[in-house]
């Protein structure tokens, strides 16, 4: 389960990362399946990077923290991801994965950290639905 009420990710530096959601939060965001590019956390707010991300946010810190120490992070999708691979109503458990890398890549005038994952193997499968719903609008909120 996800402790924090909207985080995308679940741990801390000290213990890796035990979770993380694929709910469609960043749209270059890349689920093939049995392989996740996941962007970081951090220096994003109302739909707009604002700040570089870094390997001091928690979840960040988490993530690269299951790279040095190969304990696998548990991939939870959520119906928003805008994926072949994404539930149709609610969250969907879909197995252990391990964090094999990451990099900072710029995105505007900011740099963003990426995560790749890829599934254990002995993991269910995970199932493909042909039908790939539209990606979730925006939503601009006016103070």
């Amino acid at each position: 389960y996800q402790r924090r009420v909207r985080a995308g990710i679940c741990g801390t530096k000290e213990s890796g990362a035990e979770s993380i959601v694929l709910s469609g939060g960043y749209d270059d965001d890349i689920d093939s399946g049995c392989s996740v590019t996941y962007t970081g956390a951090g220096g994003f707010d109302k739909g707009v990077q604002i700040k570089d991300q870094s390997l001091q946010t928690s979840g960040n810190a988490a993530l690269y923290t299951s790279i040095t120490s190969g304990i696998p992070v548990r991939v939870i999708r959520g119906y928003t991801l805008h994926s072949h691979y994404a539930p149709l109503t609610g969250y969907r458990y879909d197995g252990l994965y391990k964090v094999t890398s990451y990099w900072s890549e710029e995105r505007g005038k900011f740099q963003v950290l990426r995560f790749h994952l890829e599934m254990l193997d002995g993991q269910p499968f995970v199932p493909y639905i042909n039908e790939l719903r539209p990606p979730k609008k925006k939503v601009v909120r006016k103070k």
